[in-house]
């Protein structure tokens, strides 16, 4: 991940502490961080300390800052450690990356999927319940919340980063990932890229309330509905920036423009409140989406 010069919000010495992953997890989340279980919700957390290190391959930094660039150097603390970090960018003034991970890490609970699921859906919070009612992210469809984290039968929940494209320690559970869906609406996403499809409504192969899977000319691409696709862009970039993962070109200039075109709005934010209250952590790029600009590359 490259930084395009420095932003205030980050400044040198104004970030979090020196901990870069702040976060805890609940008791259960090693038993089922990989699928669900029949284990209910806990509300126990341990701190898990701090996370592996995350350092270059090579000893040296120079020439390799970024995450994809050779070696896998990361223009953060672990780089700096190893030297000369940041040298192909005069204005990175400071750990970018590695300051606004540890902002969006700080006071997270880890939890399992089913734990994560119990929040979503009114079993032990009600963070994607408004009114009784379920929302699927990708087409609008409403379902009553019934108190089990299959709503009405015909619900399901999105991984927002596919579980395929990798599913990192601790994430499994994370709300800023999960999301309400029509079943049918996630079998077709499956793991398929999101970006523009060349296609328009029926003449996708698969169109359901504004969402399209279909050719982006290149590949299959899963074009998300116009009023939510801001929404899945900042959980794409918050998953990328929070977890170390990259994201494909293509794929980025796609949720660049949807984070554009759908800045945040009143519900989006709600959702960060009650994620916020129910796991800890803040998606601040919902607070402050300026920070992708000063993103060259994710």
């Amino acid at each position: 991940m490259v930084v395009v010069g420095s932003f205030a919000a980050f400044a040198c010495g104004d970030g979090p502490s020196e901990d870069a992953d702040a976060s805890v997890t609940d008791a259960g989340d090693g038993l089922d961080a990989f699928g669900p279980s029949d284990a209910g919700p806990t509300d126990g957390s341990v701190d898990l300390g701090p996370p592996p290190d995350l350092g270059p391959l090579a000893g040296s930094c120079v020439g390799s800052c970024g995450r994809t660039a050779p070696g896998r150097c990361r223009c953060d603390d672990a780089c700096v450690g190893a030297g000369a970090c940041c040298d192909d960018y005069e204005d990175a003034s400071c750990p970018f990356e590695a300051e606004l991970r540890a902002e969006l890490a700080e006071g997270q609970i880890r939890r399992s999927y089913d734990s994560g699921r119990d929040l979503m859906y009114g079993i032990s919070d009600s963070v994607d319940v408004q009114g009784g009612m379920v929302e699927c992210v990708y087409t609008g469809t409403l379902v009553s919340a019934d108190g089990t984290r299959t709503p009405g039968g015909s619900f399901n929940t999105e991984h927002v980063w596919p579980r395929s494209a990798g599913e990192p320690s601790g994430s499994a559970g994370d709300l800023y990932n999960l999301r309400p869906t029509l079943q049918e609406a996630n079998t077709q996403r499956a793991s398929f890229e999101f970006g523009e499809t060349v296609c328009e409504g029926v003449a996708c192969p698969w169109s359901l309330g504004g969402s399209e899977l279909g050719s982006d000319g290149g590949g299959q691409a899963f074009q998300v509905r116009p009023q939510t696709q801001g929404d899945i862009a900042r959980s794409m970039f918050y998953f990328a920036i929070r977890y170390a993962m990259d994201i494909s070109p293509s794929e980025e200039a796609a949720l660049r423009a949807w984070h554009a075109a759908d800045p945040p709005d009143a519900a989006e934010l709600a959702r960060v409140d009650a994620v916020e209250a129910a796991q800890g952590n803040r998606n601040v790029i919902v607070d402050r989406p300026e920070v992708v600009d000063a993103i060259a590359d994710f």
